[in-house]
């Protein structure tokens, strides 16, 4: 079998779907597959969601999910395409089908405009060998629910919020992630938000600048699933609601990011992280992704770059990284004038865009040449701590 010959497309009506849903529950087990909290019985399940497929004479053998979404960089909104359900037929395992899809997954989501994909990889080396790198994580603290009841609690009114408030929802967790400048957090589609809102057993509240979504997890213990505000007041009160619970939970676990505020409003240091999630990134578009994120407080610089990207070409060669008033760019260079260049693999662009250092990307063969001096000013540059609170 030549993995060149498969057929990788979308799906479309009339595909045997029946096998398309055995196939990803081989991959993934259970009785329905769910990306997010959806299942997914078409092609696709709303405006912001798609599934691509490998197709062997025909029969689907590989299966990818696509998802519209938006991702923070340094408080600046990015497009981004999520993927997840990557899942190949035993029997075709390790003939090479996967990097075939998922190299399609990659040009699929340029072809639709997207600079960056995002996923929780199930290999890295596989992930890596195709552009992507490691940059962030999804960490989960533990709170005794106990020393949550030492948060005063003012008087801020919580509603519970329904598919009607997507849009509210949807503009308060924008209008957080760029006050707090930060990067990894992402926004799902409009479709999404609003179903989400209409899960049962998922609680959420609005406030006028607020958001609160949990659910319980069995028995005694609760999960927050977001809690964002834009005061002291309303975070307060946010979490006084889920200390209200103390007589019938706990535990709290909270995804939260790793300098919540959550830390500072106990009286007692009693919160400790109980697990992460590593996520990464693949840049398909160099000079949309630079032009997309932010960089908060930046100094103008610019530096000289060649980009080694052997799977998507039009990021490979050389550039000038130009950088003012919180503003990048990505400008072609001839290479004709000007120092050696800062030489950067795609997993090496992916690791500086998410904030990795310099001086780790250079002993790990990411980075290479350019000027070893000017790397402290170029790591202020990039300088985040990419999290996240969801996976998808």
């Amino acid at each position: 079998m030549d993995p060149d010959q498969l057929e990788c497309r979308e799906l479309r009506e009339g595909d045997d779907m029946v096998a398309v849903m055995e196939l990803m529950q081989q991959g993934f087990g259970g009785s329905a597959i769910r990306t997010g909290r959806r299942a997914v019985p078409a092609p696709s399940t709303s405006r912001g969601e798609w599934i691509l497929a490998a197709f062997d004479q025909g029969r689907p053998v590989g299966t990818a999910v696509m998802r519209d979404m938006t991702q923070w960089w340094g408080g600046a909104p990015v497009p981004m395409c999520g993927t997840s359900g990557l899942s190949i037929a035993p029997e075709y395992r390790r003939l090479g089908v996967g990097r075939r899809l998922f190299s399609h997954v990659q040009q699929e989501g340029l072809a639709r405009g997207y600079p960056l994909l995002s996923g929780y990889p199930m290999s890295p080396p596989f992930f890596r060998s195709l552009g992507w790198e490691m940059v962030g994580r999804r960490f989960q603290t533990e709170i005794s629910i106990q020393s949550l009841r030492s948060i005063t609690a003012p008087k801020v009114r919580l509603r519970r919020a329904g598919p009607p408030d997507a849009s509210q929802v949807r503009t308060l967790i924008a209008d957080v992630h760029r006050e707090q400048r930060d990067s990894g957090p992402v926004l799902f589609d409009p479709d999404a938000t609003r179903i989400m809102l209409a899960t049962p057993g998922l609680y959420n509240y609005l406030a006028d600048d607020g958001f609160l979504s949990y659910h319980w997890n069995g028995t005694k213990e609760i999960i927050v699933q977001r809690l964002l505000a834009r005061s002291e007041a309303t975070l307060r009160a946010m979490w006084a609601m889920v200390a209200s619970y103390a007589t019938q939970a706990h535990t709290v676990r909270a995804w939260l990011a790793p300098n919540d505020p959550i830390t500072w409003l106990l009286a007692d240091a009693d919160d400790r992280l109980t697990g992460t999630h590593i996520w990464g990134v693949r840049i398909t578009d160099a000079p949309t992704a630079m032009a997309a994120r932010g960089f908060p407080g930046s100094r103008p610089i610019r530096v000289p770059l060649l980009i080694e990207d052997t799977v998507i070409p039009a990021n490979s060669g050389r550039w000038t990284l130009v950088v003012a008033d919180g503003k990048g760019a990505l400008e072609p260079d001839d290479g004709s004038v000007g120092p050696s260049p800062l030489t950067l693999t795609a997993g090496g662009l992916a690791a500086l865009y998410g904030g990795i250092p310099l001086p780790l990307l250079r002993r790990t063969g990411l980075a290479r040449g350019g000027d070893v001096e000017g790397d402290p000013a170029l790591d202020a540059l990039f300088a985040t701590q990419p999290h996240t609170f969801d996976s998808w």
